[in-house]
């Protein structure tokens, strides 16, 4: 990659860390300590989009501790938005699943997110989100190393 390039893509990783900081803040925070909204979404969606993943395969995705995965899911769980089985492939990770509770809950905070979308005047142009997210794979697999 050209220096030019890769002082563009650290402006940008620089702008998404700003980012997630501000969706962050927009999403209120449980006082009783329970996982940040945006957290727990992250948790749901890697199950809905992956169908059936361990503990392991969450934090591999994600590219987080498998600890703070299972931190999370084992909240999820006392919730009743996900449910465990057991795991032919694995006996010590047990395979995951949203419950219809977890789904409607999974659903409920992408609603939101889209709705927020939906109240801005973005003025995107044909090809921007391709381009954009063709970028984001590029600094995912920059730090998925």
């Amino acid at each position: 990659m050209n220096e030019d390039d890769a002082r563009q893509l650290t402006d940008l990783t620089a702008q998404l860390l700003m980012v997630v900081g501000r969706i962050k803040q927009y999403t209120p925070r449980a006082m009783d300590g329970a996982s940040h909204p945006g957290t727990e979404f992250a948790i749901l969606d890697t199950i809905y989009l992956h169908d059936c993943l361990t503990v392991p395969d969450i934090a591999a995705r994600r590219g987080v501790s498998r600890q703070s995965v299972q931190l999370i899911v084992n909240r999820l769980i006392g919730a009743g938005f996900i449910r465990q089985q057991m795991n032919p492939d694995h006996k010590l990770s047990k395979s995951l699943r949203l419950t219809a509770a977890g789904v409607d809950h999974r659903q409920n905070i992408h609603n939101v997110i889209r709705n927020r979308y939906q109240e801005m005047d973005a003025d995107l142009r044909v090809g921007d989100l391709e381009a954009t997210s063709r970028v984001l794979a590029v600094i995912a697999r920059t730090w998925s190393r």
